[in-house]
């Protein structure tokens, strides 16, 4: 009979004692501890917002430097300069922000316009709405008494209507805008740390890829090494077929939207196609932003193409869903269509835009790890399930 490792069965209780009471002490706290992560990413945000657009400009930097700089060192048979890999991610900086202003231009005009003309034609729309909803009882043989058959001053009731909410809600209004204001500047200062950071990663990515295999391997055993380098591909490796996989996905959704809306002559085709294809950038629930922006839109120009380009949406919503997303990022991303809209809305309600940008390659990062790790113990097991 084998002797039992007291201090090994000791260590192990420990391990679950403690686990528990961090467990039941987290599930009678969940509201501190949502508040204690958001602090956290908040205070974070810099650091996070740079690692994201280093590993957004980094595929796009290495093509740079591999495929133009890499042949013009070879021609003028230089060695290897430093000022190369700066110019690749100036390069592709230019190229994120270019793509990015080149579609609120095409977008904010069109915007505008259509926010003029329905400011215009709406007390009209109202008044037609009316006439409809009268004839259309008339003819059921319903008499409709609070719908007076006499035009209303549109503009003298909206008039009113806005000076009662202005001298009631000045308060609120000056609050809401100084609110507005400085989360503006602390969103332009937190992109702004985020720009230089990403900047200072990808000058000196093999540097602190480097030092970090250096650290690991200085104080870990080399099992404990092993599983960290592991994980840090996993991690690696998930960004990166997310990033490429959603890029992909916004770029077919927003193709597939301006065909469907040049095809079915809806307004507003090209704006319309590049918000969608922007905001497909946050997975599952981004490109309904577009959509709700492009029934609004077309509500400018006509109540009956509005309604048909809603169901055109809901149709490309539910082919991007259950074949465009799957395919794309699902597969690459190895997980459950039902995880995904799980982790997009626990990230939303988190951390905001960013948290849905995040979750997804997260939650791909602790399914892999805890799949493998399944797989491991069942197989020390012997069991196959």
């Amino acid at each position: 009979m084998d002797k039992i490792d007291l201090k090994r069965v000791v260590r192990y209780i420990i391990v679950i004692l403690f686990s528990s009471i961090i467990f039941i002490a987290a599930i009678f706290n969940l509201d501190k501890i949502a508040a204690m992560i958001t602090a956290g990413v908040k205070i974070l945000m810099p650091v996070i917002l740079g690692l994201c657009l280093a590993f957004v400009i980094n595929p796009l930097m290495s093509a740079l430097e591999t495929r133009i700089f890499a042949r013009i060192q070879k021609k003028t048979k230089r060695k290897k300069n430093s000022s190369y890999r700066g110019l690749a991610i100036l390069f592709s900086y230019f190229f994120v922000i270019g793509i990015v202003l080149s579609v609120f231009l095409i977008v904010i005009p069109q915007i505008r316009n259509a926010f003029v003309t329905l400011s215009h034609s709406l007390p009209d729309m109202i008044e037609n709405a009316c006439d409809w909803i009268r004839n259309a009882a008339a003819d059921m043989g319903v008499s409709v008494h609070e719908i007076p058959a006499e035009s209303i001053d549109w503009k003298e009731m909206f008039s009113t209507l806005s000076e009662k909410i202005g001298m009631n809600s000045v308060n609120k209004v000056f609050s809401g805008a100084l609110f507005f204001v400085s989360s503006f500047f602390g969103g332009v200062f937190d992109l702004i740390m985020g720009i230089a950071i990403s900047i200072h990663v990808l000058i000196n990515k093999e540097r602190i890829a480097r030092f970090f295999k250096r650290l690991v391997l200085a104080y870990a055993n080399q099992t404990l090494s092993s599983h960290v380098f592991e994980v840090t591909g996993i991690i690696n490796e998930a960004f990166r077929n997310f990033i490429s996989g959603q890029l992909t996905e916004a770029v077919i959704l927003g193709v597939l939207c301006f065909i469907g809306m040049t095809i079915f002559r809806f307004p507003f085709a090209l704006a319309v196609s590049a918000v969608v294809a922007l905001t497909a950038l946050i997975p599952v629930l981004g490109a309904w932003v577009g959509g709700i922006l492009g029934a609004v839109l077309t509500l400018t120009v006509s109540p009956m193409k509005a309604i048909f380009f809603v169901l055109f949406i809901v149709i490309l919503q539910q082919l991007e869903n259950n074949l465009i997303y799957p395919r794309v990022v699902g597969k690459s991303m190895n997980l459950p269509a039902v995880l995904i809209l799980v982790s997009v809305l626990l990230g939303g309600k988190v951390a905001g835009v960013i948290g849905m940008l995040l979750s997804v390659p997260l939650c791909s990062i602790i399914y892999t790890i805890l799949k493998q790790s399944m797989g491991r113990h069942l197989e020390l097991k012997q069991l196959q399930i």
